[in-house]
């Protein structure tokens, strides 16, 4: 990430913010917001912009901390799919 701004706390505690990020050599920009926010279990954000998509955080206790699990489902650009076959290709 190349940077995070404008960062809103939401009525369910979560947070809503702008990002941009590097992939592939591209700059992105979007936003992304905490749309369902259970404290400390569970947290689902919604990426929207240069890249969409979902990241869903679980984190469970276990004997000696914590398992955190994260899924992530995005939809990437063609562009940037481009990009990522063309460094493979080089």
């Amino acid at each position: 990430m190349v940077d995070a701004r404008d960062v809103q706390i939401l009525p369910n505690g979560g947070s809503k913010f702008k990002w941009t990020y590097k992939m592939a050599g591209m700059r992105l920009e979007g936003i992304s917001e905490d749309i369902e926010y259970i404290p400390p279990r569970k947290t689902v954000s919604k990426t929207t912009g240069g890249v969409d998509g979902t990241v869903t955080w679980l984190i469970e206790p276990v004997s000696n901390g914590c398992k955190v699990t994260i899924a992530d489902e995005y939809i990437v650009p063609l562009p940037v799919i481009g990009k990522l076959a063309e460094s493979v290709i080089v």
